[in-house]
């Protein structure tokens, strides 16, 4: 996993042009530092920080290039701390049985009809943080 990135991979992960990161950078907006020969590197926090902050680019928060998976928390462990009672019986879910990375994505598939959880995804909280709702 790479820790800095170059003004052309911040704009292909943001789905902008190059000139557009110098520029954020240049007025403070995305946090950048320059290596000796003047070439501006974004720190993978700082640039993840600004796609959160000004929602450009969210599709690359799930990119495998951007966000390791240490970083990525399944459904099961954002759910595992939570308070209400049944309201995810997690260890007899597909999506925990199938390890899937997003339990969402399994709608595609198959139909929902709450099978996953009690909950519709776009009422779920684990669903509106991965989307930043």
């Amino acid at each position: 996993m790479k820790e800095y990135y170059s003004t052309v991979e911040a704009a292909e992960l943001c789905s902008v042009t190059r000139f557009s990161i110098i520029n954020w950078t240049k007025k403070g907006i995305l946090k950048s530092t320059k290596t000796p020969g003047g070439h501006r590197r974004i720190q993978r926090a700082d640039l993840i920080a600004f796609i959160k902050t000004y929602k450009i680019g969210l599709g690359a928060l799930n990119s495998e290039m951007l966000v390791s998976q240490a970083d990525f928390l399944r459904c099961w462990e954002f759910h595992q701390g939570d308070k209400k009672k049944n309201a995810h019986n997690c260890k007899v879910c597909v999506v925990f049985l199938s390890d899937t990375k997003k339990c969402y994505a399994l709608r595609e598939h198959v139909t929902h009809q709450k099978i996953f959880c009690k909950t519709s995804c776009t009422s779920c909280e684990y669903y509106k943080k991965i989307h930043f709702e």
